[in-house]
């Protein structure tokens, strides 16, 4: 029992260089890890130089844009300025091309009103012309029966001279024949005795 219970001096020995072989072993490592974060700095310091030579770059870069921006703005301003001015100009001629436009709107009025009064009176004329148009048919019906007649009444008096000559032919015949017949009736008389 005693012998488990109490270390003996050469154990002690050992375990002290255990120890410190674990000391050494975590120095050397921490060593690395930190000549390694050393290292990360100073790469990040190279990094971040060059980054700010950049941005110094950029910012030169971003000064002269601005600058010229500056100068852009002022010509944008004479623009706007100018575009003012137009619209403002515009913006009268405007109210006078609206005011011509109410009168002309007036006047179309006008005019519409106008329009229906002639539509109105075209349509009367024309109804009056349908109206004429269709006594104009009928008269012209009427004309062509009385043509046909009149046609009919010259047939009929051209027949009607026709007989009337025939007649008088025979009545000069008949005068003639009746003249011959009297003075025959005179001569075959006796003649009264004196």
């Amino acid at each position: 029992m005693t012998d488990t219970t109490v270390p003996t001096p050469e154990r002690k020995s050992p375990a002290a260089g255990i120890v410190i072989g674990l000391l050494v072993i975590a120095l050397v490592v921490v060593g690395v890890v930190f000549a390694n974060k050393v290292h990360q700095l100073n790469d990040r310091i190279a990094a971040t130089q060059g980054d700010l030579m950049n941005a110094r770059n950029q910012a030169a870069n971003l000064d002269a844009q601005l600058s010229q921006a500056n100068a852009g703005s002022a010509k944008l301003q004479a623009q706007l300025d100018e575009a003012k001015a137009e619209s403002a100009k515009l913006q009268e001629q405007l109210g006078v091309a609206n005011a011509a436009a109410a009168k002309l709107q007036a006047q179309c009025d006008e005019a519409a009103a106008k329009s229906t009064l002639v539509l109105t009176q075209l349509d009367s004329a024309r109804a009056e012309f349908a109206k004429l148009q269709t006594q104009r048919d009928d008269a012209m019906a009427a004309c062509a029966k009385l043509q046909t007649e009149c046609d009919q009444s010259m047939a009929a008096g051209a027949k009607v001279e026709a007989q009337l000559k025939e007649a008088n032919a025979r009545v000069a015949d008949l005068q003639a024949k009746l003249t011959q017949a009297l003075a025959e009736i005179a001569r075959l008389q006796p003649k009264p005795k004196r």
